[in-house]
């Protein structure tokens, strides 16, 4: 077994010595092999010379000239040194030259004196070829540097030519594409008209719902006033009845108490935002959370009749400026059928009103006043009016006299008992009696809120603050007109949301419209610049005249919102 391991180790072994030996007596064969093919090849040479010499002899030295022949003779002695291989004195064999010389034949010398001639002519040949030859080279150096010169000059020539024709044709790309731009610009400017053109048209339908709206309001009010409206109308008597009943029940309350002037008003100026937070001691998270319901208000006179005052003075600010004269009507048709007494009671006997007779004229006086505000077509002038003679507290005229609050808080003190009566919620209120009570405050008056909200078709938003927070308790339906009521534990206020209105919108939109048709046109850089504005307003414009269009045709939009149509439209012409 060990002799097999050493002969597996020795045979490895060589093969590594193989390895290494292998490359370099391959490269020594080779140039043994490169030497020995140089050495026959050269001998080879010498052969075939000294064979033509031998042939030839000493004609082949005649061919040459004198000049070159020691040359030639040395090659000739260099020749017979290898060929005899002797080995002698190079002066020896010049000598025996010169004696071969010495017997040429006078021929011979002849020969050689053309052969000279002819060598001379040759070399004269060749110096002249060779002049020829630097002359044509050169030339040829000036052909070339010419040629190159005109072939650099044309290439220039045709790059410029290039540079210039792709330029027009970049132009002419830029131009038609320009076009090309201009003529989509227009295509969607068309379009963009034409959606303005579908605007136009939408607002000239709102003109004339408007106008229809008018008609009709008109045709309505001269119905009622020719053959109803002197049924409302109390004489002067009658009318100082009225007021010598109010002003005793005054006298017997609230004019006792010493007020500062400017708390007497039952309705105050309208209060912002501010305002609110520092009334009600809001917190900052309290006063941006209400903003969304509220953001403004007005305060009323506490007197014990807080509620009804915030309460009045809302409803009837919607029967008189957001109800048509049609739902106007129809209100106060209903309030006459069921004839609402206008009862009250007080602490003081004798202020009491229980007369049927003077509770009729009160009715009919109120209904009235109420008919000559609506008749007033003048919204400012209505608003203002209905303002003054709500608030007033004492007697300035025949009209402000300070009876307007009265009659309202009897009306509605009266018509919340009616709706309380006649609900299913009656025996859940025990102190119903306090809804006929002057200056007396009922303890369950959420319940009546919610029953006057039913009744009268509005949605009430009730804002209850304490502790520097509020909550917000809604009745009604959302859709209906709104009444916001803000408490503060014993008196209310009348809450107000003051926002833009779709009306308003529309207005100022319109205008906005009508001059993104005049930018269209004129491709003002105003219009470039602010184009995608125009675009969002002119949507949400889209919406708004949606909106406006089934409001009126439907006879629900306010008439307060209608006059503001009509005026703010009428001075938008298209």
């Amino acid at each position: 077994m060990d002799f097999l391991i050493f002969i597996v180790v020795f045979y490895g072994y060589i093969q590594e010595i193989a390895v290494v030996i292998l490359p370099i007596t391959t490269v020594l064969t080779i140039i043994t092999f490169g030497m020995q093919l140089y050495t026959y090849c050269k001998n080879k040479s010498r052969e075939k010379l000294n064979e033509h010499i031998d042939v030839q002899g000493d004609a082949v030295l005649n061919l040459f000239p004198e000049e070159y022949k020691p040359l030639l003779n040395n090659q000739e002695d260099v020749r017979k040194i290898d060929q005899n291989g002797q080995k002698g004195s190079q002066q020896d064999e010049l000598a025996n030259r010169q004696q071969m010389v010495i017997h040429i034949n006078p021929q011979q010398e002849q020969n050689k004196q053309i052969e000279k001639q002819n060598g001379d002519k040759l070399i004269e040949i060749i110096q002249n070829d060779k002049e020829l030859d630097e002359k044509l080279q050169h030339f040829r150096k000036d052909f070339d540097e010419k040629l190159k010169t005109q072939k650099n000059e044309v290439e220039e020539k045709i790059q410029n030519q290039n540079l210039d024709i792709d330029e027009k044709i970049s132009k002419q790309m830029i131009d038609a594409k320009a076009q090309i731009q201009n003529i989509d610009e227009k295509l969607k400017n068309i379009d963009k008209l034409r959606d303005c053109k579908s605007m136009y048209d939408q607002i000239e339908n709102i003109k004339i719902s408007i106008k229809k709206y008018e008609t009709k309001y008109e045709e309505n009010f001269e119905a009622f006033k020719n053959n109803f409206m002197a049924l409302y109308q109390n004489n002067q008597e009658n009318q100082k009845k009225v007021r010598d009943t109010l002003i005793q029940l005054y006298e017997q309350t609230n004019k006792k108490r010493q007020v500062e002037n400017q708390y007497k008003y039952y309705v105050r100026q309208v209060q912002d935002k501010s305002d609110l937070k520092r009334n009600y001691s809001l917190t900052v998270q309290s006063a941006g959370d209400i903003a969304q319901y509220c953001n403004a208000f007005r305060e009323v006179r506490g007197d014990g009749n807080c509620f009804y005052t915030a309460f009045g003075y809302q409803f009837l600010h919607i029967l008189l400026f957001h109800y048509s004269f049609e739902q106007f009507l129809k209100f106060i048709e209903m309030i006459k059928k069921i004839e609402l007494p206008m009862k009250i009671l007080t602490e003081q006997q004798d202020a009491n009103i229980d007369d049927k007779e003077i509770e009729k004229l009160m009715l009919q006086e109120f209904l009235f006043r109420l008919i000559k505000l609506k008749s007033i077509t003048d919204i400012p002038t209505r608003s203002e009016t209905f303002l003054k003679q709500f608030a007033a507290y004492e007697y300035e005229s025949d009209e402000v006299d300070s009876c307007l609050y009265g009659l309202s808080t009897i009306f509605f003190r009266n018509y919340s008992n009616y709706v309380i009566e006649n609900s299913e919620i009656k025996d859940a209120i025990d102190d119903k009696i306090n809804l006929l009570r002057w200056e007396m405050e009922c303890n369950n008056n959420e319940l009546v809120i919610s029953e006057l909200a039913k009744s009268l078709d509005i949605f009430v938003q009730l804002l209850f603050f304490e502790n520097k927070v509020f909550q917000n308790r809604e009745y009604g339906n959302r859709d209906k007109q709104k009444i916001i009521l803000l408490i503060k534990p014993g008196h209310y206020n009348i809450g107000l949301l003051l926002e833009e209105t779709q009306s308003d919108k529309l207005i100022k939109k319109s205008n906005a419209l009508k001059n993104e048709s005049y930018a269209i046109i004129n491709q003002s850089k105003e219009y470039l610049e602010n184009y995608q504005q125009y675009i969002q307003e002119s949507s949400s414009l889209q919406v708004i005249v949606t909106n406006l269009l089934d409001q009126l045709q439907k006879g629900q939009l306010s008439e307060i919102e209608v006059r503001k149509l009509k005026e703010g439209l009428s001075e938008n012409q298209y």
